[in-house]
């Protein structure tokens, strides 16, 4: 366990590193799919330098960072859809009326009472760390009269 420059406590474990920020009681994992040599470390085998370096020790290696230089983006990425199933049949939603454009390109889609069996297939558009991205789905229900 370290503790850097802004107070920040850094953990580690056999599943990464952890960053916990005591003000906020918010806590950021880390793992090799943000650049670490291994996602399990040794107890004990964490260092602070001089120049606020942190080195943490692990069965493949060393870590090390300077906590100031990594940036998290808080940008959620963009989502679109990539396909669309009505009765587990990927037919031409085009033809069937259902858009009328590409299904990736469609922001608003329009189903009626007897197409109450679907699916949507869906994407987030993160390149920078796609195994990290994480999405919360909803459907707004509405009527004819756009009562919800």
């Amino acid at each position: 366990m370290l503790v850097d420059e802004n107070h920040n406590v850094w953990l580690s474990s056999n599943k990464g590193l952890a960053r916990f920020n005591p003000r906020t009681q918010k806590v950021k994992s880390f793992d090799t799919k943000d650049g670490l040599q291994d996602d399990v470390f040794s107890i004990g085998a964490a260092l602070k330098l001089k120049d606020n370096k942190m080195l943490f020790g692990g069965i493949s290696g060393f870590s090390w960072f300077v906590p100031d230089s990594i940036k998290i983006n808080s940008k959620p990425p963009d989502i679109g859809l990539t396909n669309l199933y009505v009765y587990y049949k990927p037919g031409d939603v085009k033809t069937e009326g259902l858009v009328t454009k590409a299904i990736g390109a469609t922001d608003t889609l329009v189903l009626t009472n007897k197409q109450n069996d679907f699916s949507i297939g869906f994407t987030a558009f993160d390149y920078a760390n796609p195994e990290k991205a994480c999405m919360l789905t909803g459907l707004t229900v509405t009527t004819k009269d756009g009562a919800m």
